[in-house]
């Protein structure tokens, strides 16, 4: 993502790693010479779960939700 000259980064969020039995999310955001990187990785894994587990299916997703709805904020020079 580039990004104006006349703009710079006030706030990026910070880098996630977050694996679980349900599966793992990344997420990596890197400055470059012209703006920003980001990178997101989610990954579920296979098979059966029992429904005694859907809580906590539900806590990661509501996880990767938050973590998805961070904001980086520009501020203009």
């Amino acid at each position: 993502i580039e990004i104006p000259d006349n703009y710079s980064f006030e706030s990026i969020p910070e880098d996630i790693s977050l694996t679980t039995v349900i599966g793992v999310y990344k997420m990596v955001f890197g400055k470059t010479n012209t703006g920003l990187s980001y990178k997101r990785h989610l990954t579920l894994k296979d098979g059966m779960f029992p429904k005694e587990r859907y809580n906590e299916f539900r806590k990661f997703m509501k996880k990767i939700s938050r973590f998805d709805n961070q904001k980086v904020i520009l501020k203009k020079n």
